[in-house]
């Protein structure tokens, strides 16, 4: 993640609480689920769970077999890093 686009996605979590401490945003992270994140749901307020542990986070949302994030932080990161 290029500089302007970790300072767009820390003043979006700025204001939020996060029960994983946005994890997300690691590197570690970023790099593991790249392929996750661009090949994303296509919804502008949700994006693809990328819990592998099946617990249910605070913005974990299950509808029909999938399970969606509403996160802010990941939302953003869905819609401007996906394809």
């Amino acid at each position: 993640m290029d500089g302007e686009a970790k300072r767009q996605v820390e003043i979006i979590a700025g204001g939020m609480n996060c029960s994983d401490n946005f994890e997300c945003l690691t590197e570690e992270f970023l790099l593991s689920h790249a392929v996750k994140i661009r090949d994303g749901v296509k919804l502008p307020n949700f994006a693809t769970c990328l819990r592998e542990d099946k617990i249910i986070c605070n913005n974990s949302l299950i509808f029909g077999y999938g399970r969606y994030c509403k996160c802010k932080v990941r939302v953003h990161m869905s819609n401007k890093h996906g394809k």
